[in-house]
């Protein structure tokens, strides 16, 4: 007996296999954090806290927050260039991830494709707007 799901075949044997291996593995890491002595429960609260964390701290969040700090020494226009920069170039690519998880490799490709559509000046802008946000992230 074949079970169609997302218009594919699946045997029912098969896929409760994955399931006790699945299992199976959660069981042993359990164990292994109860030999180091951890609490596993309490590990997996710290692991959601700190993926909830770095749900707050992404790209957009911290681009939002550096904007809203350097507001008051901008003009409406300058203010009005970043946002639309930021929102047309940078947040689509990377706006969601985590902050710390943003590569070298992430902002070349995105200064690439603004360069790539005739906006070399607007790329070296990006550029620094970038390293403005990365570094009210990580100064101490």
């Amino acid at each position: 007996m074949l079970l169609m799901v997302d218009n594919k075949n699946h045997h029912p044997k098969a896929s409760q296999e994955v399931q006790v291996s699945i299992i199976t593995k959660e069981r042993d890491n359990a164990r292994e954090l109860v030999k180091q002595g951890l609490r596993p429960a309490h590990v997996r609260r710290a692991e959601r806290l700190k993926h909830a964390t770095d749900n707050t701290n992404t790209f957009e969040v911290i681009a939002r927050e550096w904007m809203s700090k350097r507001r008051a020494n901008w003009s409406p226009y300058y203010l009005r260039q970043v946002e639309r920069c930021l929102e047309v170039s940078a947040f689509p690519d990377i706006g969601r991830l985590p902050i710390r998880s943003i590569t070298a490799a992430h902002l070349l490709e995105i200064l690439r494709a603004t360069e790539e559509r005739g906006a070399e000046t607007v790329a070296v802008l990006l550029r620094q707007w970038c390293s403005a946000i990365f570094r009210l992230r990580y100064r101490p």
